[in-house]
């Protein structure tokens, strides 16, 4: 069990467990490729990790995550959500001041090593995997764990990236959705509106830059929580709800998009085969020049 220096319990304890649904993963082979064999000349590629459909049951037990960080720095927040349970581990060393302050009674000090580490072995062990809405939370946890090779593939293998199950859902779906997700993009709070998944606006999109940079140009100077300006406080309140928000409407955005995957897509409209083609633009025009000037 991981702890803080002040010894609160940093594991998933808190968080529902269950036990079923244990599986075995086959292990993943490798050869290397002899020179008087011939090389194929289109090799099969490789499976990038994350493109695979999440299915129902997946989406029912997984391990939602959702990193807050800023552009060029280490993660600031991990939200962790499992079933209906959420924790936030505070990763910065600045902002850890204000764990469990401020209405943020979910937040707990972590180690993202250590933090990283722990998720991937509960998901290993309970057959669960981790789902975040894009590949950019995959690439956080990466370096958490560099030099653990076994883990490393572990997250891999565990792995899904729920940006990439909604653009298959989406492609299925009518005109009208599509046109919305063409305007604005793949992103979660499009998914939030067509699926009606209420989230305030005050702690919607947008929120979390802002409040790190005000927040970490105060605790910089060494304050605590207490001599914080009143809107750096509400800053820290707002972030770490925003964070939780987040985690909860991506677990049923993609609980629903695991489920419109495993119905039939409408078929697609095919001409009648007794119905001849339409003639091209040059066809008709050389046709009515035969009719304007008939051979003699």
């Amino acid at each position: 069990m991981l702890s803080d220096p002040g010894g609160r319990e940093l594991g998933l304890r808190a968080l529902t467990r269950t036990e079923d649904q244990r599986e075995s993963v086959a292990p993943m082979t490798s050869c290397r490729f002899h020179p008087n064999l011939i090389r194929p000349k289109n090799p099969m590629p490789r499976s990038r990790p994350g493109h695979q459909i999440i299915t129902p049951s997946e989406a029912r037990t997984a391990i939602f995550i959702d990193y807050e960080a800023t552009t060029k720095r280490a993660p600031t927040l991990l939200g962790v959500r499992i079933e209906k349970a959420t924790q936030v581990w505070v990763l910065e060393t600045a902002f850890q001041r204000c764990v469990g302050l401020g209405g943020a009674s979910r937040t707990l000090r972590g180690d993202h090593s250590q933090c990283v580490t722990a998720l991937v072995d509960r998901a290993t062990q309970e057959n669960r995997v981790i789902i975040s809405w894009s590949e950019h939370d995959l690439r956080l946890m990466e370096p958490a764990l560099a030099g653990d090779t076994d883990r490393l593939a572990s997250l891999h293998a565990q792995y899904r990236d729920a940006k990439k199950s909604g653009r298959r859902w989406m492609a299925r779906q009518s005109e009208r959705r599509r046109a919305a997700v063409l305007k604005n993009g793949h992103k979660l709070e499009v998914y939030r509106t067509l699926f009606n998944v209420h989230q305030p606006e005050h702690f919607g999109s947008g929120v979390a830059g802002n409040a790190m940079r005000l927040l970490r140009s105060q605790l910089h100077q060494g304050r605590p929580f207490r001599e914080l300006s009143e809107k750096a406080r509400e800053s820290w309140h707002v972030l770490v709800r925003h964070n939780e928000f987040d985690l909860t409407s991506l677990q049923q955005v993609c609980e629903r998009i695991a489920e419109g995957m495993q119905v039939p897509a409408a078929p697609k409209s095919i001409a009648s085969p007794s119905r001849a083609a339409a003639p091209s633009r040059a066809a008709r025009a050389a046709r009515n020049g035969r009719e304007r000037n008939p051979a003699r």
